[in-house]
């Protein structure tokens, strides 16, 4: 869409900021925002209002869901390029009535984006996975009105080469399948038992977290992400006596299989 073009439509403008952002804070949470289809797997939307009223501010975040365990160039600019045609094309009448420099009052940026493989999380915006200047391009704010008159300019910073991406190392899926196995085999030899003369159960399906290893297993000269993981798990307990003994009795047990328990 041409800016001459949004001009010559808003010369009748009538809508006030106040009234767009009302209605942008009662339409983003209509937006489809769960497993959403994109390159290589799906991904879910979350929306942070709290800014909207007050600052003209959205933010989104995202869980991306690979198939593969792969990064690509479009990772980052495709999920917001979701959101905002679906936002431009639910606000499409009201857009055409609003003067442009309210457009631009606004901005919408990455509050979080982790990607989920298998039981694995890597959150991208907290670790060095990338470069400073890829990781404060894709925190940064996108004009609204930019997007709106050109959306793949607006949203260039947001692809990021894949040779700056994270790759990850030989095996890593089938490491993270063994992972998984490790976390299920050792939960289930405790998932029931007695402590203190009474019968405990844990959960059928607990929470399983594969973290990558903090401290060895990203290679930040070859960008590659290697399979060294931490692992977790969590669950609630059923028992009638003290619950905070048995839990510490519990976590030394996994603890002495690599797992973190809680």
């Amino acid at each position: 869409m041409r800016l001459t073009s949004i001009q010559e439509e808003l010369e009748q403008s009538t809508v006030t900021r106040e009234e767009l952002l009302k209605l942008i804070y009662d339409t983003v949470h209509n937006i489809q925002s769960y497993r959403v289809p994109v390159t290589n797997g799906n991904i879910t939307l979350s929306v942070s209002r709290k800014d909207i009223l007050e600052k003209g501010k959205i933010e989104i975040g995202v869980h991306y869901y690979p198939i593969e365990p792969e990064c690509n160039e479009n990772m980052f600019k495709e999920p917001m390029k979701i959101f905002l045609t679906e936002l431009f094309k639910r606000l499409e009448h009201t857009l055409k009535s609003t003067d442009p420099t309210i457009l631009s009052g606004i901005n919408i940026n990455y509050y979080g984006y982790t990607m989920f493989y298998k039981e694995g999380i890597i959150n991208f915006l907290t670790r060095e996975y990338m470069t400073n200047s890829d990781k404060v391009n894709i925190m940064s704010n996108v004009n609204f009105l930019d997007a709106y008159t050109n959306m793949d300019l607006a949203l260039s910073d947001l692809v990021i080469p894949t040779d700056r991406l994270p790759k990850f190392g030989e095996g890593y899926s089938l490491a993270m399948d063994k992972a998984i196995k490790r976390v299920n085999t050792i939960y289930m030899a405790h998932q029931k038992g007695k402590f203190r003369g009474l019968p405990y159960e844990l959960r059928k399906n607990p929470t399983i977290s594969i973290l990558q290893n903090y401290n060895s297993s990203w290679d930040e000269y070859s960008r590659v992400l290697l399979p060294i993981f931490d692992l977790a798990v969590s669950s609630a307990i059923e028992y009638e006596g003290d619950q905070t003994e048995l839990r510490n009795t519990l976590i030394k047990k996994f603890e002495h299989f690599g797992i973190l328990f809680n």
